[in-house]
This record gives structure tokens, sequence and C-alpha cells, in this order.
């Protein structure tokens, strides 16, 4: 059995609804759906506005990772994630915390607790607010955001680790700005999240630089600890 445990909910049945092929003329029946339910919306009563552009019909995302001993009790074979237009760090974060919650329910069933830990790490993934969806209850008003149908951004995704060098520098694919000094975590499959600080940095000519503000550039750079290929840099993002 396969169930959908995480990602972004559809308001209708997934797949079957006219609304997009209506107003945009993209078919969701053909994967083109234009998401017209994270719009905003007024809602009228009597021709008189009650509520006035808000996000009427976009709902939050499904998480259940603190249900994962109930779904594998339930005979639950394959928990299926969302993963449909999403980056390499977003698949790597979700999938890596369910996997850290399904491998201690297997290691101890009878004592499993779980922990903060796995759901701040899907936080630090782009989401909206999470929500049961229909797993505990009928879905209510608290399982829409009427605010916003935007997602959260607590971290930005800086670079994949695409090679390792004998002299300890890294090769690293560019995805967000990052500058030397910078604090850092780095994560990789069934590993604990490591935090480290860029020390150096080198662009595609072998020059020092002190910060790569462009995207999709390979860079030279050194980090405070080793690292393998395929590793994950990401970085909090400093709001005010």
């Amino acid at each position: 059995i396969e169930v959908f445990v995480h990602g972004a909910l559809c308001m209708s049945y997934s797949g079957q609804c006219l609304m997009s092929s209506m107003i945009a003329k993209r078919s969701g029946n053909k994967g083109e759906c234009g998401q017209p339910c994270r719009l905003p919306y007024s809602l009228l009563e009597d021709n008189k506005i009650i509520k006035k552009q808000k996000y009427l019909l976009s709902p939050m995302d499904l998480c259940t990772i603190e249900k994962v001993p109930k779904l594998i009790d339930a005979g639950i074979k394959s928990f299926k994630i969302e993963g449909r237009m999403k980056t390499a760090y977003y698949v790597a974060t979700t999938v890596r915390a369910y996997r850290m919650a399904i491998d201690a329910y297997y290691k101890d069933p009878e004592n499993w607790k779980f922990d903060p830990m796995w759901l701040d790490e899907l936080k630090k993934g782009s989401h909206r607010d999470f929500s049961t969806g229909f797993f505990l209850d009928r879905p209510g008003k608290n399982s829409n955001n009427y605010e916003s149908a935007s997602y959260i951004r607590n971290y930005d995704f800086i670079g994949i680790v695409r090679d390792v060098l004998d002299d300890g520098y890294i090769i690293v694919e560019q995805r967000n700005k990052m500058s030397v000094n910078d604090d850092i975590e780095v994560i990789g499959p069934y590993k604990e999240t490591m935090f480290t600080t860029i020390l150096e940095m080198y662009n595609e000519d072998g020059e020092p630089i002190e910060s790569a503000p462009h995207a999709r550039q390979i860079v030279k750079m050194k980090l405070g600890i080793e690292v393998d290929k395929n590793y994950i840099l990401r970085k909090p993002i400093i709001k005010g």
C-alpha cells in the first residue's frame, strides 16, 4: 500500500479539477495545473463582500512525520513524498527526515518517541504551514492559511559538493549566494547535520574570491570539516 504522506495538497481531487483549464487554459488532468487555488479570492454573500482578497482555497501542506508509527502499523509499505518541480535540496531534507523517523521506529518500536528535530528539519526546506490533512479528521478552517499561499523559506540551498580533492578542497556547484566566513550547515544521507564555516573560495579561473553572488557557477572552496561528494550545503536566511 502506498500513501501520500508529505507535500502540497490539492483543494479538489488531485488531477480531476477543471478550475485551471477554465481559468488559465492549462489542464490539471495533463499535469499542467496553474494552481488557481493559490490565488486570492473574495467571498460574497448576497452580493456583499464578507471576506476580501483572502487565500480561501489554499490548503496547508501535508505533514505526517509525527504519525509514522500509526502509518506503518496500518500496513503502509511505501511513503510517497511530493517531488514535483522540487529542488534536490527539498528532496534531500524531506526524505532524510522521514528516513530518520522510520528507522527509529523499526529500531525500537516499543519506545519510539517523536523527535522535534525531524520537524525542524522539514521546516528548513521551502514549505507552507503544516496540517495532517484527512489523516486524523476532516480538514476544517484550521487546515488553510487564509493570509498567504506562499512558501516559507528559512534556509538557502547554497550548493552541492560535486567533487572532493586530495588537498582538502572541494568543488561545489553553487545554487545561492555564499561568502567566506559564512556559517553553514552540511547534510548527507544518514548523517547528523554538520556545522562549519566557509574558509576559502576560488572562482572557475582559480582566483580567490570573498563572495559568490551568482548561482550556477562552479566554486572551489575549503570548509572547516571533511565532507563527501553529493553532500548539500545550506545556510540560514538572516531576516531583519
